[in-house]
């Protein structure tokens, strides 16, 4: 896409907000809705910046009632982009958790199909909001304090999620788990362009390194390995060959020098 910078300047020119309100108009067609939700998964991969933005434009409602649309592939790339949606930011994971419909929706969609994804993306975000607590009241009579307890437990959940879920790094180096990846590439030639624009970025290597300095090599360090190999028998038809191919290098690397 472009790095973070290109995302955060999509985001802060309005980019979320149209692709929520595409995503939520019933009269564009079904693959007008999953190209909105592939462009969700990149805006937001690893960008805290468009993740707060999205939660301002109600993306939680949006992707909860995706998760009841009749198309499969709908359904799992709203469960998806929620994953996504909470990664490291956790005011999302907070507003994921108090949802009273998000739970039931999610765990309908675990039972789609997810064969051609690398994970199930409902399953795992079910098992990150079942790991927040919202009970926020201390025991007294269970707990005592201590130099070796650590933090009381009247620590608001907001930080108590901060040092479970750290902030994503801006260069898009994310912490802690890695993130979820798309399905495989669709067949078809214009899903299979979308689903290309979305694959993560790798570093191009030059196809050829730079020339390194010659460096002067007795020719005697050479050609002692070849010697060597000539003093072992003479049945010995691997080690000739090994000698001849050495003297070659050696003669080779004399006229580089």
């Amino acid at each position: 896409l472009g790095g973070p910078h290109v995302q955060m300047y999509i985001g802060a020119r309005g980019g979320v907000q149209l692709l929520v309100d595409l995503f939520q108009n019933d009269l564009e067609p079904a693959h007008m809705h999953l190209t909105a939700l592939r462009a969700f998964s990149l805006l937001l991969r690893k960008c805290p910046f468009n993740q707060t933005i999205a939660r301002r434009c109600g993306l939680l409602a949006a992707m909860r009632d995706g998760l009841k649309d009749t198309s499969a592939d709908v359904r799992r790339w709203c469960a998806h982009v929620l994953l996504i949606w909470i990664y490291g930011v956790p005011e999302n994971i907070l507003e994921a958790k108090t949802d009273p419909i998000l739970i039931g929706r999610l765990e309908s969609c675990v039972s789609d199909s997810w064969a051609t994804w690398v994970t199930n993306d409902a399953a795992e975000m079910l098992q990150i909001l079942d790991l927040v607590d919202l009970n926020l009241e201390p025991d007294e009579s269970a707990h005592t304090p201590s130099a070796a307890a650590g933090p009381p437990l009247s620590t608001s959940l907001l930080s108590r999620l901060r040092a479970a879920f750290p902030a994503n790094a801006p260069s898009g180096q994310g912490q802690g788990a890695p993130m979820p990846r798309p399905p495989p590439a669709p067949t078809t030639a214009g899903a299979g362009a979308l689903r290309r624009a979305s694959m993560p970025a790798v570093s191009v290597v030059p196809a050829t390194a730079p020339p390194r300095p010659a460096q002067s090599v007795p020719s005697s360090a050479l050609l002692k390995p070849a010697a060597d190999l000539r003093s072992a028998p003479p049945s010995s038809t691997a080690a000739t060959e090994a000698a001849n191919a050495l003297d070659q290098i050696a003669r080779f690397r004399q006229q580089l020098v």
